[in-house]
């Protein structure tokens, strides 16, 4: 996501491109993963689930041109042999595959169906698979693997190692592979940043509040606040909890409420009668095309140490390095990216 950052950060503008099952509270990062074939929609977090077909709206892929520059000639400058495939992991919307697809014949992995949908209407030419990027296993190497900010969400040193080892295992002989975190435990720090964007009748704005790291500084919690209006999609018709993101359900039937046709009252599934706000007695609706709907979520990302990258990188058996990440939007020397090439 692309927007203007407040000053905790020293004012660097941010885009959170996010891609995989994200939330680490949400998909039981840091226990042995589940397999993906058991995760539904309603185990991802709303971005990555009920708002994957708003990907589009709330992070454009003309926001992607210059960073996937920069991770092409990354990859170009560590390769020991010619790149002609490269394989996505965390691919999410298939936005900084918009860009490398010029370049390459690519193979985008991600957990969340929807986003797998939005990328494959962008990204017709590339293979799309789904599957965990810590567990995933295609049988086949290529000339580069990728990882951009969907690393992230690794909250610790094991999903962190098994997504570098299965970088390892499909990397060929001399092929790189790139990881681009946002922060290493050196470059942290708390930040807002808000953006979005309006498209084919629909507009999404968010914020994005990044609090400080837990004790130990080993994980950070950001806060999202999605508005958006316009069409619906995606299952949005479900009202949730702004917290839990669980369905509002009935308190007798246990039934879920749902407004049957737009517009219309939403009503007690066994009295029939219409839902009010308990302070102003107003009927309770689903927004219609003009009104803005507010939606909540927090997603907890990991927090490593530049050196403990290096050392993962090594210990699956990569030759390591950190590589500074000069994009136009960060402050000099302010973040890091790490290169692993299979010897």
């Amino acid at each position: 996501m692309r927007g203007r950052t407040s000053n905790e950060a020293d004012g660097v503008q941010r885009r959170k491109g996010l891609a995989f099952r994200r939330a680490g509270a949400h998909n039981g990062m840091g226990r042995a993963p589940r397999p993906y074939e058991d995760i539904l929609m309603s185990d991802l977090p709303l971005m990555y689930g009920d708002l994957a077909d708003w990907w589009p709206v709330l992070s454009s892929p003309e926001d992607y041109a210059e960073e996937a520059s920069i991770f092409a000639s990354v990859l170009e400058a560590h390769a020991r042999r010619p790149i002609r495939t490269l394989l996505e992991l965390g691919s999410g919307g298939g936005n900084n595959a918009s860009h490398l697809k010029a370049r390459y014949a690519m193979t985008l992995v991600d957990i969340s169906p929807g986003m797998l949908a939005v990328s494959s209407a962008l990204n017709p030419e590339c293979e799309h698979i789904r599957g965990d990027m810590r567990t995933v296993r295609l049988g086949r190497r290529f000339d580069a693997v990728f990882v951009h900010d969907a690393v992230m969400y690794m909250a610790c040193t094991d999903d962190l190692a098994a997504v570098m080892r299965a970088a390892f295992e499909h990397c060929e002989v001399g092929a790189p592979a790139l990881f681009v975190p946002d922060f290493t435990s050196e470059t942290f720090a708390p930040y807002t940043d808000h953006g979005g964007h309006d498209r084919a009748g629909r507009g999404l704005r968010f914020l994005q509040w990044t609090h400080e790291a837990s004790p130990g500084g080993r994980t950070y919690d950001t806060d999202f606040v999605y508005l958006l209006r316009g069409g619906g999609g995606g299952g949005l018709d479900t009202l949730r909890y702004s917290t839990t993101g669980e369905e509002l359900r009935d308190s007798t039937t246990g039934e879920e409420l749902r407004d049957s046709t737009t517009g219309e009252e939403l009503r007690n599934s066994t009295t029939g009668e219409e839902l009010r706000d308990s302070t102003t007695g107003e009927e309770l609706r689903n927004s219609t095309a003009g009104e803005v709907r507010v939606l909540h979520e927090t997603h907890t990302f990991g927090l490593f140490p530049r050196e403990e990258w290096l050392q993962l990188l090594r210990g699956v058996g990569f030759e390591a390095c950190a590589v500074p990440y000069d994009h136009s939007e960060f402050h000099e020397g302010s973040r890091d990216m790490f290169v692993g090439v299979r010897p």
